[in-house]
């Protein structure tokens, strides 16, 4: 197992634009199937939603 802080993630279904994509905070990978596991620890963060405040928080 390997622990990430963040890991960014697509659903496959929006290869070309970031909607589906996705960061998961305190993730955890297993080696040995290559798939990220989420705890209770995690949370998910859309990317857009992500974009969006830092947009607010940059533009005043």
């Amino acid at each position: 197992m390997k622990y990430f802080d963040a890991v960014v993630l697509n659903d496959r279904e929006t290869y070309s634009s970031i909607d589906g994509a996705y960061v998961v905070l305190n993730a955890i990978e297993d080696e040995c199937v290559n798939e990220v596991e989420i705890t209770e620890k995690s949370r998910i963060i859309q990317i857009s939603d992500l974009l969006e405040a830092y947009y607010r928080l940059t533009t005043f």
